[in-house]
């Protein structure tokens, strides 16, 4: 559909996809993971994953379209017990993330999913960006089988300045609200409905860990494996996601260390990125514009390897204090050695989300995690799996948080 300018008690909004908003209010919950929800997200999928011309422009979106597949989805809905008593807890408000286009596509699956009519606002600068996702959304709509799903979702955008996020905060039953911490105080402020319930994403930040002894001992193939999948972590969206990690603690485990085997752990890193076809063809320019930018604010560190796309600074752990609040990007990275897991605790900050471990045998992993989680992290990965978003998210099962449980005694 052409997107369509309308104007409501003094109020100017955008539809660019669904039903208006006004509608949707009306509309009631429906089932968790309802069988129309997963034959219209497999089918999107579908038609999402062939498009190689809307894919060759916008990679990020080949993700989501592997993750709302049809069997995903019903092995998430199949894991549960309790699904034939749960429903969605309402009308929805979407504030969704300004940083990656693909999450707005997300939010949209993650509440349609828990059975909640969802308005999903979206920023005026990602509107070129999804507009022709959108369209395919749209056009899969109209089929007569989803004629009533149909009705129960809007994409709008509207201005920061606008009223209408009051308005519509007053009447849902719950808001996901992404975009940092600035964004959640915001709305925080807007009276909302006495039933209505907040999941925020807050401004998060996210760690990686190198077992040194691992990198003494592995095979050239598992280090290039490794290597290859960690460059997708750091370069996909150029460190912009929470979860994409900027710094990397070095774990001696012994007393034997090797620079050359670090620094081919990295020339590995940036050669990778070299041949990644998502990489922004200026990407260079602007990892050396960030390298000079931290080499100034942080005149103290020692660049340990500057390549094509990939910058590696150096610290000692007294340093960290330095460098802690600071978030680097276009796939620049500080590092330092630690000692034991009991010392990486002290380095990972309340806002850490996600931990990936590179080489970490499991027994350590699940130590670690024991002890990160209390500390405020939510997730530990493997090599690549870093920016693979999902139900559970910030530690959040987003579907049973949106969802209501209905007892039978």
């Amino acid at each position: 559909m052409t997107p369509i300018n309308i104007k409501e008690n003094n109020q100017a909004y955008k539809l660019l996809g669904g039903n208006y908003p006004n509608k949707v209010l009306d509309e009631d919950p429906f089932e968790i993971y309802h069988q129309d929800v997963i034959y219209f997200l497999n089918k999107l999928s579908k038609e999402l994953l062939k498009n190689n011309q809307l894919l060759t422009n916008l990679k990020e979106f080949r993700g989501f379209g592997f993750w709302i597949r049809k069997a995903n989805l019903l092995k998430l809905k199949t894991s549960r017990r309790d699904i034939n008593f749960r429903v969605g807890r309402g009308v929805t408000l979407h504030i969704a993330p300004s940083n990656i286009a693909a999450n707005i596509l997300y939010t949209f699956a993650f509440g349609i999913l828990s059975g909640c009519p969802s308005i999903i606002r979206i920023s005026q600068k990602n509107t070129e960006d999804i507009t022709s996702v959108l369209n395919l959304i749209n056009e899969i709509m109209k089929l007569k089988e989803f004629k009533k799903l149909s009705k129960k979702y809007s994409f709008i955008s509207y201005s920061h300045e606008s009223d209408i996020s009051s308005n519509l905060s007053s009447k849902v039953d719950a808001r996901i609200i992404w975009g940092g911490n600035k964004t959640i105080q915001l709305f925080k402020s807007i009276k909302t409905c006495s039933h209505c319930i907040d999941l925020v994403f807050p401004d998060k930040v996210s760690s990686s860990i190198l077992s040194l002894d691992w990198l003494i001992n592995s095979e050239k193939v598992e280090l290039q494996k490794k290597a290859d999948l960690y460059a997708r972590d750091i370069g996909l969206f150029s460190q912009m996601a929470c979860s994409s990690p900027s710094t990397l603690i070095l774990l001696k485990e012994s007393k034997i260390k090797n620079e050359n085997l670090l620094l081919e752990f990295f020339r590995k890193c940036d050669s990778s990125l070299s041949n990644k076809e998502w990489l922004n063809e200026s990407h260079s320019y602007s990892n050396f514009q960030s390298s000079v930018e931290i080499s100034m604010q942080f005149p103290n560190l020692n660049c340990f390897f500057k390549g094509k796309n990939l910058s590696v600074f150096e610290a000692n752990k007294n340093q960290f204090k330095d460098f802690k609040n600071f978030k680097p990007k276009d796939c620049c990275l500080f590092i330092f050695e630690v000692d034991s897991i009991n010392e990486i605790i002290n380095f990972l900050p309340r806002n850490n989300q996600t931990i990936v471990c590179i080489g970490l045998k499991e027994d350590i992993k699940e130590k670690l995690a024991k002890k990160a989680m209390l500390c405020g992290t939510n997730r530990l990965v493997n090599p690549g799996n870093a920016l693979n978003m999902d139900i559970f998210w910030d530690g959040y099962d987003i579907v049973t948080f949106l969802s209501k449980f209905i007892s039978l005694n």
